[in-house]
């Protein structure tokens, strides 16, 4: 592949990555998941009050459905974020792990979203995210005669 082609290739699969990344933040800090977690925490401290506590809550019948039903709309709201929100940035962020980096600047970057994304952990990758940047190294090194 030649440098242009990689240099778009990667461009594409950056914008892709900090797009998705993007919603995610946003998202937790004042989107949907925001709003919900808000409503979580806003319930949770009502049921505290007037029971005493989370536990004392759920002996009581009426507590108990309140709980599960604020359990539940929470739960809702995570499982949609991760199908959502989280699994595309995922995605995004492995398949920008994945593309050759064009110079060193780019390697740099890949090395800091693997370690942000946690992907050495990721058992969706394809392949080793050490090895990919390793092999960025080596092109780089050879490319400007280290």
């Amino acid at each position: 592949m030649g440098n242009k082609a990689m240099r778009r290739e990667w461009e594409r699969n950056l914008a892709a990555y900090q797009i998705a990344a993007a919603l995610a933040d946003a998202d937790a800090s004042f989107g949907p998941f925001a709003k919900e977690n808000l409503a979580f925490d806003v319930s949770k401290q009502e049921l505290q009050q007037a029971y005493g506590s989370i536990d004392r809550a759920t002996v009581d019948p009426e507590g108990r459905a309140s709980w599960e039903r604020v359990w539940s709309r929470m739960g809702e709201a995570e499982e949609t974020r991760y199908r959502q929100v989280l699994t595309p940035m995922w995605q995004a962020a492995i398949r920008l792990a994945e593309t050759p980096a064009p110079d060193l600047a780019a390697a740099l970057t890949k090395i800091e979203i693997i370690k942000h994304e946690e992907l050495d952990n990721d058992t969706s990758t394809t392949r080793d995210p050490f090895e990919l940047v390793a092999e960025d190294m080596a092109r780089i090194s050879g490319e400007i005669g280290q």
